[in-house]
């Protein structure tokens, strides 16, 4: 197995990987802690984008309206899609998916039928299993839209 640090270029593990014929380096950190596992296949996603194969899931629509307001979403949706998707601007605080940015609101791993509030939405885990999330319903709520657009605006300390 390769052994490769936290902080060498995605470049030069792809090359390593390459070299070596590997699919697969440990990730180590500067002590020697191991930090994790990355594979051939997640460095060329990182560089070319998602890449469907045979052993991926089956993806259904990322994003489904299922009501005026009503979303059913991946958890594993970009926050950025879902941003862009919903014209809502979200804090960049380093949530990639739906479910990192619900977990980190939550304060833990949110488990079905968990709600988080953001803002003017909210949060329903609807469906998952007992190490994830896979689906939340994101609703809008008009009435914690109004509460926040009348609220005082204390930016301009």
């Amino acid at each position: 197995m390769i052994i490769v640090s936290d902080t060498q270029p995605v470049t030069s593990v792809l090359r390593e990987l390459q070299l070596k014929r590997m699919h697969l380096a440990m990730v180590v950190d500067e002590f020697g802690a191991i930090l994790g596992l990355v594979t051939l296949e997640d460095i060329l996603e990182e560089l070319v984008g998602d890449i469907r194969d045979e052993h991926d899931e089956q993806v259904d629509t990322e994003l489904v309206e299922i009501a005026p307001g009503r979303y059913l979403v991946s958890a594993a949706m970009a926050v950025s899609d879902l941003s862009e998707r919903l014209s809502v601007r979200f804090p960049e605080d380093g949530d990639y998916t739906t479910l990192g940015a619900s977990s980190a609101r939550a304060g833990k791993v949110p488990s079905v039928g968990t709600v988080v509030l953001w803002d003017s939405l909210r949060f329903v885990v609807r469906e998952g299993d007992k190490r994830r999330a896979t689906k939340v319903e994101v609703v809008r709520d008009p009435q914690r839209a109004n509460q926040k657009s009348s609220a005082p605006d204390d930016d301009d300390d």
